[in-house]
């Protein structure tokens, strides 16, 4: 999905896998947002930032919500990605949103509309 406004395009995706949810989901999410932070930095080929992070439900599902900026080594470009992670009964979510550093107000939104959407068992 795309969102509107001038460039950089604004890109989200969403994302689950299977989880069987054991009583143990605060350590399954922690597992879950660490293993997508590794993998962001293309074993070293860019660096990530931390640049916000709080709690936030979409869909009913408590989750956290976090902000990157991701830097490109071979270039320096950046990009600012926003993620929230959560966990259902069945599910490990995440949707994620990737925009450059100097996305529009419109584009901005495109993220808390698409949570405030969702409907997750």
């Amino acid at each position: 999905m795309l969102a509107p406004g001038t460039p950089p395009p604004a890109v989200l995706q969403l994302f689950f896998a299977p989880y069987q949810s054991k009583g143990n989901d605060a350590a399954a999410l922690k597992e879950f947002i660490g293993g997508v932070e590794g993998s962001l930095t293309g074993g070293g080929l860019a660096t990530l930032k931390r640049v916000g992070d709080r709690p936030r439900t979409a869909g009913g599902v408590k989750g956290t919500e976090r902000v990157y900026d991701l830097t490109l080594k071979a270039n320096g470009a950046v990009v600012r990605l926003q993620y929230w992670h959560g966990v259902s009964k069945r599910n490990l979510l995440s949707v994620q949103f990737t925009t450059g550093p100097a996305a529009t107000a419109a584009q901005r939104g495109v993220f808390d509309k698409a949570l405030g959407s969702l409907k997750l068992k």
